[in-house]
């Protein structure tokens, strides 16, 4: 009797999508370490900062997909800050811009950059990201996201990081009392103020002639 299946659901006999992926995507990083060590003159003291990073994200992947493709693979749980933890030594500088590889280095990195774009859109691909664990594409999607950024390389949906949400801000407290309006200045700026006129001494008038004042 037939019974209906997941369309993207795995063979019993068919290798798991996340071996195909693991090995195309190890020779793909293999090679841009390769890259990298070769452009050390374009990418001058940026290239151990750049080829440690690769090499970080290319066996961190490496062991992840292993698990996920033998189904041993667990979410880890999140480790608690240690007080008592000495600080680690600074680490060199290592750039994150965007396309940042690419301007370096030209088309040598925009050649890797593309195979991954190739990788992504391969139906096998789409079949891991549609049936893996939601925690393992966030995992996957936090190391390949820096390596992805470098080349230029835009990640499957499913890769993606989730929009962040920002903190609704407390409603702005307005004054009991109405704030008083600037004065409206024209462009051409205030007019002098009236010099005021000298007093005049008792017994004159405004033309200056005396008078005599008796009472009647």
């Amino acid at each position: 009797m037939n019974t209906l299946q997941h369309p993207h659901a795995i063979a019993p006999d068919a290798p798991h999508p996340a071996s195909e992926f693991a090995q195309t995507l190890d020779t793909i990083l293999a090679y841009t370490l390769l890259m990298i060590a070769a452009q050390f003159r374009l990418l001058e003291g940026y290239t151990l900062p750049i080829w440690a990073r690769f090499s970080r994200g290319r066996g961190r992947l490496a062991r992840l997909l292993a698990k996920l493709a033998a189904g041993t693979w667990r979410p880890g749980r999140p480790q608690a800050p240690r007080p008592d933890r000495k600080p680690s030594a600074p680490t060199p500088y290592s750039p994150r811009g965007h396309l940042w590889l690419i301007r370096k280095a030209g088309y040598h990195a925009a050649a890797f950059g593309s195979q991954l774009t190739f990788l992504f859109a391969n139906p096998n691909t789409q079949t891991l990201l549609a049936t893996a664990p939601p925690e393992a594409l966030a995992a996957i999607g936090r190391t390949l996201r820096p390596l992805c950024h470098l080349l230029g390389v835009e990640l499957p949906e499913q890769l993606q990081s989730p929009p962040r949400r920002r903190k609704p801000r407390p409603p702005r407290k307005r004054p009991s009392q109405p704030r008083p309006k600037p004065p409206v200045i024209p462009p051409w700026g205030l007019a002098p103020p009236e010099p005021e006129p000298p007093a005049r001494p008792f017994g004159t008038d405004t033309a200056g002639f005396e008078f005599d004042f008796k009472p009647a």
